[in-house]
């Protein structure tokens, strides 16, 4: 078996996995206002 890693490398994984996954998210919401922008500003364009 390969020894285990020790803890504070295993936690600051773990804290930039978190902080990776709140990234994605924020960026994911960021695409969501870009796409509603957008749909406001091709219907005042029609308007």
């Amino acid at each position: 078996m390969a020894p285990l890693p020790p803890q504070p490398a295993k936690a600051k994984n773990s804290i930039s996995r978190i902080i990776f996954e709140r990234i994605n998210l924020t960026g994911a919401n960021l695409e969501g206002v870009n796409f509603k922008v957008a749909n406001l500003s091709s219907a005042n364009f029609k308007i």
